[in-house]
């Protein structure tokens, strides 16, 4: 993978860090979305699935996968509607760079690095890890818990990308196919069913 994988524990303490503290203050429904996804090894089979459609479109994006589908995941939850949003929510929160595996001084992705990925992807790769994302949530509870659907998910929530709802009542495939004309890149043109 040309930018590597998610970092975590390799990061060294930089003196603002040690000033204020080495991690950010904690965000209990993302700290119990990362434990989750790092037991079920979700960066490792988001990278495997996402190393096939690059070897196809004979490039990689300049953000690692489990980053990026985090970053989406964000995005859905929270209602975003444009890379722009998504990356200025990611690098605005430290508890979101700590989601993503980022320090407090290093800056998460940019729209522009979203758009492409997206772009090489293209929409059956995003049904795949994200649709896989979606289930060990439900599977949890993360997504049932009657705090969090008040907050992010309607009570019809699901994990499958064809029923997830948000508290607006978009669906998956319709904030996607949003998202990505506003960014402008071509999977808009691609069917994401």
């Amino acid at each position: 993978m040309g930018k590597g994988k998610r970092m975590r524990s390799q990061r060294q303490a930089t003196a603002s860090e040690k000033t204020w503290g080495t991690s950010a203050p904690a965000n209990p429904f993302y700290d119990a979305v990362d434990r989750l996804l790092r037991r079920e090894h979700f960066d490792a089979f988001a990278e495997g699935v996402c190393r096939q459609h690059w070897a196809s479109a004979g490039a990689e994006p300049g953000v690692a996968p489990g980053v990026y589908f985090r970053m989406m995941l964000v995005g859905f939850l929270e209602g975003l509607s444009s890379d722009q949003e998504i990356a200025w929510r990611c690098q605005d929160s430290w508890s979101l760079r700590e989601f993503l595996g980022y320090s407090l001084t290093r800056i998460p992705p940019d729209h522009l690095s979203l758009a492409k990925a997206r772009r090489l992807l293209g929409p059956e790769a995003h049904k795949t890890v994200f649709g896989r994302a979606l289930a060990l949530l439900e599977e949890s509870g993360l997504l049932s818990a009657p705090d969090l659907r008040a907050d992010l998910m309607t009570p019809e929530a699901r994990a499958s990308t064809d029923r997830l709802v948000q508290r607006d009542g978009t669906e998956y495939e319709e904030w996607m196919a949003a998202l990505t004309k506003v960014s402008g890149s071509d999977v808009a043109n691609r069917s994401l069913g």
